[in-house]
């Protein structure tokens, strides 16, 4: 049994090889470049909570989490605070905002902002400023 036409055949099937290869080529080469980025910047995570201790010496607090995770995080001087003046200004029972990156093994906070009344979670309230015309 022949076939007709071989070389008409044969032309896709290489194109198919041609774009298969590119394909496995490239795909080695982004993987090493891709699992680079996250190792050379941890992830930064959010925390909501309340500061349970501050140790001034140490520059590190520690807070309970919304969801009772008790963390100790570091503060260095690229620390932002908002809302709180500096690290002086932090004290147990604050509840805050914390955004924070694992480095060293340990929690050091990027960012500390103290909340609002009017932002915390589940007050059930309403009726601030920022309510539209005629709302109950």
């Amino acid at each position: 049994m022949s076939i007709p036409n071989k070389g008409a055949a044969m032309k896709p099937i290489l194109r198919l090889g041609a774009v298969l290869g590119a394909t496995v080529v490239a795909g080695a080469v982004a993987p090493g470049a891709m699992a680079q980025a996250p190792s050379a910047q941890p992830v930064a995570r959010h925390f909501d909570g309340t500061v349970t201790s501050v140790a001034k010496q140490k520059k590190t607090f520690r807070m309970r989490t919304e969801g009772g995770r008790v963390l100790r995080l570091a503060v260095n001087a690229r620390t932002r605070f908002e809302r709180i003046a500096g690290f002086a200004g932090l004290t147990k029972g604050q509840v805050v905002e914390v955004t924070a990156r694992r480095r060293g093994g340990r929690w050091v906070a990027l960012e500390v902002e103290r909340r609002r009344d009017s932002d915390r979670r589940g007050g059930g309230g309403g009726g601030g400023n920022d309510d539209g015309p005629n709302h109950t």
